[in-house]
């Protein structure tokens, strides 16, 4: 969308200098910030134009080794491994026996990995052995409610875990680093993911003026460029598997064990790498474990995954050709001189939009081999498969908005993604459909469609660990409906629409009142080591929340089949579906043809619809219409070359 034309804050984080004078080339070499100019330091952002030096002014990072890039500056922090953290702040993740039971998995059953595999389709390599496993994710204000949650499923997996923190928000507001190197937050987040893995926190200090791209996702694009720097300092290999996930997503446990040794076809040598993506299928959850969308008709497809020999600085550049990038760096909104324009530009951002739908030029890459994937890569464009159990279960969780409050939720709809201005003035329930879902679930008891629900411990179905620790479902669920219950007295003049259909989400509604539901308890850390005590069979966690009885179990019956009263014969559904991927076809029209409607689907797609996706179309009786003139997506729908909006669907 365009972004909002507001006047741009001072920085109150950190800034570097990171282009020289308009003459000079800058060569992307690590060296220590010793030699910049960290008189006067204070909180402000101060940018020169005529000499295009930008100046530290946060003297705990002067000593990180760093990354000079024509758009920014990468800083990298240390790892978990490698830092000190003091006693006081040091503590042991409180897990029950049952957790501890899927946790403690690190020995190889060759019958049981054989009968894991089959789970997914794989089978199980004669000699197998581990892969190691690299995380990547940015993050920002991310509650640790859900790193809490995504990092149980990768407990003492991974080898790296790498964060990336911005001094501004993708929108180009500044605002505070979270994970200032010493800080409470930053040694909590690296002790969550246990002593075997490698945690990090790098910086991205963005300079926006140098970006020739008005583009409110530009900066994320860039940003993640960092994880693949941290990949390669920590020892990644091409035989290794990268994970890009955000914050809040995760593969489950199970999956991610299967990714390490089963015979997975994106994960054998000599790759191509013109399609190696795993992606996931994806059980939704909205603000809350037991706000459980119905993953048949409903699931998301993050986090993603790709074998080592096909990602930058770890695979062979000279087998793969480099793609072909869109950043173009400007300087005082003026194009760079051609010399550096060819250096600096078609090397960072996003690829062109044919070979990020999988169109690759025959004459560019003529033998056979194809580009090295970026973190962003592997999460936007297409080329892969998705993956699911067998049995019809998830691969992966989304943890979907399981804020604290309601100010971070409106940060990150004012200033993320693609950011409302007006965010900061709408109640929870206005700002996004699926929010309004969520605060229906937490007010489940006053909907009529309270029946239709599903139960968080039925059996056989796919949960995350974390959450199976009955309080600390009930604890969150709990703080949620108090957030909700806050908004409903922040505004109450505005009513939550109760005739919406909430037919794609199933939820199951607590009734234990007793949950402590403080910002205070949703943010207690791990249990200190001093403070650990163990009842029975159970870790006790921390606090009060140790203290609250279990909630008394209850009779769930299956939610009663609810009949309509139209003829979906006779209906028809309408959208627009410029520039997907396949996997994203395939989850739409297979789910909504699931559901058993079988009317008319007409879809606007993009000219260049490839022929796989049209026979997927085909096959499912989908009219398609050539969408010629859309050219920009925006948070109010698709856009004409003279700004007339063509829908108005929100986009994701």
């Amino acid at each position: 969308m365009r972004r909002p034309t507001r006047r741009r804050k001072k920085t109150p984080a950190v800034s570097l200098k990171v282009l020289l004078c308009a003459s000079g080339v800058l060569a992307l070499t690590y060296h220590s910030i010793t030699d910049v100019d960290l008189r006067g330091w204070g909180r402000a952002y101060h940018h020169h134009f005529q000499g295009h030096e930008t100046v530290v002014r946060n003297l705990s990072l002067e000593k990180l080794p760093r990354l000079t890039m024509p758009h920014g500056v990468f800083l990298f922090g240390p790892d978990s491994q490698s830092v000190h953290i003091p006693e006081k702040l040091r503590f042991e993740r409180n897990f029950t026996s049952e957790q501890l039971r899927l946790l403690e998995d690190h020995a190889i059953d060759l019958e049981f990995e054989e009968k894991r595999c089959a789970s997914y389709g794989y089978g199980l390599p004669t000699n197998p052995r581990r892969r190691r496993l690299f995380l990547g994710s940015l993050i920002a204000d991310d509650s640790m409610e859900v790193l809490r949650a995504t990092s149980a499923e990768a407990y003492n997996i991974a080898h790296t875990v790498a964060f990336v923190e911005s001094n501004f928000t993708f929108s180009r507001e500044s605002r505070q680093l979270g994970y200032n190197l010493g800080s409470k937050r930053l040694y909590s987040l690296q002790q969550l993911y246990g002593d075997r893995t490698k945690v990090s926190v790098d910086y991205y200090v963005a300079t926006p003026d140098e970006q020739g791209v008005n583009d409110d996702m530009f900066i994320e694009i860039l940003q993640k460029d960092a994880i693949q720097f941290r990949w390669e300092r920590n020892g990644m290999r091409p035989d290794d598997v990268g994970i890009y996930h955000d914050t809040d997503e995760m593969f489950t446990r199970d999956f991610l064990r299967a990714l390490q040794i089963c015979d997975v076809p994106q994960l054998r040598p000599n790759q191509d790498c013109k399609q190696p993506k795993i992606i996931a299928e994806t059980l939704i959850m909205e603000s809350s474990p037991l706000c459980i969308t119905d993953f048949k008709l409903r699931s998301w497809y993050h986090p993603d995954a790709s074998l080592g020999e096909c990602i930058v600085r770890v695979g062979n550049s000279s087998l793969h050709p480099l793609a072909e990038r869109d950043f173009h760096a400007t300087r005082n909104g003026q194009t760079l001189p051609k010399e550096q324009d060819l250096l600096y530009n078609h090397t960072y951002g996003e690829r062109p939009e044919a070979e990020r739908v999988g169109d690759f030029d025959p004459e560019r890459y003529k033998n056979g081999n194809y580009p090295l994937w970026t973190a962003h890569d592997i999460r936007i464009a297409v080329g892969g498969e998705m993956v699911g159990r067998s049995d019809g279960g998830p691969t992966a969780f989304h943890f979907h908005n399981f804020f604290e409050n309601t100010d971070k939720l409106r940060v990150k709809y004012s200033t993320y993604g693609h950011a409302d201005p007006a965010a900061a003035n709408k109640p929870a329930w206005e700002l996004q459909d699926d929010l309004k879902i969520a605060v229906k679930c937490a007010l489940a008891e006053d909907l009529a469609v309270d029946e239709s629900r599903e139960v968080f411990d039925l059996p056989d179905r796919i949960r995350p660990i974390y959450y199976l620790d009955r309080k600390r479902r009930d604890r969150r669920h709990q703080k949620w409906r108090s957030i909700v219950e806050e908004e409903k007295r922040r505004y109450p003049n505005s009513t939550i629409d109760s005739s919406d259909a909430v037919e794609d989400h199933h939820y199951e509604s607590s009734q234990n009142d007793t949950i402590a539901s403080s910002d205070a308890v949703a943010e207690v850390p791990e249990t200190p080591k001093t403070d650990q005590s163990s009842q029975n069979d159970t870790i006790a966690s921390s606090g009060a929340v140790a203290e609250v009885p279990e909630t008394p179990e209850t009779d769930h019956q299956p939610s009663p089949i609810i009949e309509r009263a139209w003829d979906s014969s006779r209906s028809v559904v309408m959208g627009m579906a410029t520039n997907q991927g396949l996997s994203l076809f395939q989850q739409f029209v297979t789910s909504l043809r699931a559901t058993g409607f079988d009317g008319a689907v007409i879809l606007g797609v993009s000219p260049n619809l490839g022929g796989d996706i049209a026979e997927l179309l085909r096959t499912h009786n989908v009219t398609t219409k050539v969408i010629e003139n859309a050219k920009s997506c925006t948070y109010n729908g698709y856009k004409d070359e003279k700004g007339n909006v063509l829908n108005t669907t929100e986009s994701p």
